[in-house]
């Protein structure tokens, strides 16, 4: 249910594609479009008129590599920073629109099926391990 988040939860003027690719950008400041568009899925194209949009409406800025000046560093501007915000306070709202009408043990059903599926993602995985030892060493 929570990986069909439906589009309207985000801003219209950023499909979901689009909104990824911020919370991308905000999540790995510094980030390479090449790096985005791998890990995202996306079409070279695609990806290219993206990062060419969101520079020409102030929402990241791009930084050149001293390493390989082909490569551009991106980061979100304030107003980037601002939207990325925004997008997570509309999908927050849309999925408590989604869960509210749903039972308690539904939603502890849901609740228990995310959290496995959050756990074997390799990095959260190694997150919680690290809490869990910090956690028994108290």
């Amino acid at each position: 249910m929570l990986g069909k988040i439906d589009q309207e939860m985000y801003n219209k003027s950023f499909p979901l594609t689009e909104a990824r690719v911020i919370t991308e950008i905000h999540h790995r400041s510094g980030c390479t479009a090449t790096e985005v568009r791998e890990k995202l899925g996306i079409d070279r194209g695609y990806m290219s008129r993206i990062i060419q949009r969101f520079e020409d409406e102030n929402i990241i800025f791009k930084k050149q590599s001293k390493e390989d000046k082909r490569q551009y560093s991106l980061f979100l501007t304030q107003d980037g920073e601002n939207i990325y915000k925004g997008l997570v306070e509309k999908a927050r709202r849309g999925v408590d629109n989604m869960i509210q009408s749903l039972s308690k043990n539904d939603l502890s059903t849901l609740t228990v099926s995310d959290l496995k599926n959050k756990l074997h993602q390799k990095t959260l995985y190694a997150s919680w391990m690290s809490t869990i030892r910090l956690t028994s060493s108290l």
